[in-house]
C-alpha cells in the first residue's frame, strides 16, 4: 500500500461520530503522514521478521509462535543441595556458604540434583530465530509423513542449502520400553547450531518419540532421542 492508501485506511478507522468531522480526519491524516515519512511503518514491519528481528522483538515473535528463548542444552550450573550422608549423593552438590567468608560458595542456588541437570540455558539470536522458524513450520504441519519430509526439506534449505535430510517413520527401532513408535530423522550437513535444541520442535505424531541421527562433515554421526 502506498502513502495515500495507508492514510485513507487509518483515517477510515475513526469511530462513527468522528468519521464525518473534517478536523478529526485532518488530524489523523497529519499524524499518519508523519509516521510514514519517518519510516515507522516499515521499521515495525521489518522489526518483527525472522531475518531481521533481534532482542525483545525476537522474543515477541517467539512468544506468538510458541517457543521461549531458554531452550539451550543444560550447562550444569553450581547449585546448593542436601547430600545423602550414606551414599554421598548428589556428588555435585557444593554445600552451604560460610557466613564468615562471603566468597565461599557464592554462586550456588538451591536445586534438587535432577532439576539442576534439566535446566535450560538461553540461546543466542541466530539459534533462537532458527528454532522459531522450525516451530512455525511444525505449527502448520498437516500430520502426514510426506508433510514432515517437505517440512524438513524447507527448513534445511533455510539453515544450510547444502544439508540434506530424510524422515523415516517406518524404522524398526525399539526403545528402552519395548516400543517402536519412533520417527527417525537423518540429517547430514553443518547446521551451525546444537541439534539438541531442535528436537522438541520437530514434527512427530502423538505418543511417538523422535530419534535424530546427525552427521556433521568431518565428525562421527551423533544420535539423539526425544523425549
Amino acid at each position: 500500500m502506498d502513502v495515500a492508501a495507508l492514510t485513507e485506511y487509518y483515517t477510515d478507522l475513526l469511530v462513527f461520530q468522528y468519521k464525518g468531522k473534517p478536523k478529526a480526519r485532518a488530524t489523523v491524516e497529519a499524524i499518519i503522514k508523519v509516521l510514514l515519512a519517518s519510516g515507522v511503518y516499515t521499521a515495525v514491519q521489518s522489526g518483527f521478521g525472522l531475518t531481521s528481528a533481534i532482542g525483545k522483538q525476537l522474543d515477541t515473535v517467539g512468544k506468538y509462535i510458541g517457543v521461549g528463548r531458554n531452550i539451550g542444552v543444560p550447562n550444569s550450573p553450581n547449585y546448593f543441595s542436601l547430600k545423602d550422608d550414606t551414599n554421598a549423593t548428589p556428588s555435585t552438590a557444593i554445600g552451604l556458604r560460610d557466613d564468615t567468608n562471603g566468597a565461599t560458595n557464592a554462586t550456588g542456588v538451591w536445586y534438587s540434583d535432577s532439576s539442576a541437570k534439566a535446566l535450560a540455558t538461553e540461546v543466542d539470536e541466530y539459534t533462537y530465530a532458527l528454532v522459531i522458524r522450525l516451530k512455525a513450520l511444525t505449527n502448520v504441519w498437516d500430520g502426514t509423513h510426506l508433510g514432515s519430509q517437505i517440512l524438513l526439506r524447507d527448513y534445511l534449505n533455510v539453515v544450510n542449502p547444502t544439508a540434506t535430510g530424510v524422515v523415516d517413520d517406518n524404522t524398526v527401532w525399539v526403545d528402552t520400553n519395548g516400543h517402536n513408535q519412533t520417527t527417525r530423522f537423518l540429517i547430514t550437513g553443518d547446521l551451525g547450531l546444537d541439534v539438541q535444541v531442535l528436537l522438541p520442535y520437530l514434527p512427530r505424531k502423538v505418543g511417538t518419540k523422535i530419534r535424530v541421527i546427525y552427521t556433521k562433515p568431518g565428525v562421527a554421526a551423533a544420535t539423539y532421542q526425544y523425549p
